[in-house]
């Protein structure tokens, strides 16, 4: 998980359709960019899988289910994206995602999981 304490986290369905956790009204600012990360995420994953970049990964189900932007004690922050049906040591995939965000949103650390 990421490094630091979650400053906010978003969670998705494979829709798109956000899951915000205690927060009424309208959409933040850093809800608006997770959402706007995860959408990315999952735009890589298809370019990934059109390219068949990465393995062991279920193409069928895979997606991002998190993005959370974190804050250490120490005043690091940063954003962490979490894809779903994909294994931990899906290297090649995670690189590939990580490099697809780089313009966007900077470093992002690509975390994946069964």
């Amino acid at each position: 998980m990421p490094r630091g304490r979650p400053v906010a986290t978003t969670k998705f369905r494979r829709n798109d359709r956000v899951i915000i956790i205690g927060h009424s009204g309208e959409i933040g600012v850093v809800e608006a960019i997770l959402t706007a990360l995860a959408m990315s995420t999952n735009r890589a994953l298809t370019a990934a899988r059109e390219h068949a970049v990465g393995w062991p990964v279920n193409w069928a189900s895979v997606c991002c289910i998190d993005a959370v932007e974190w804050r250490s004690v120490h005043g690091d922050t940063g954003l962490t994206v979490v894809i779903s049906e994909a294994s931990p040591d899906a290297h090649e995939l995670r690189a590939f995602v990580a490099e697809w965000l780089k313009d966007e949103f900077g470093d992002v650390e690509v975390l994946t999981e069964w």
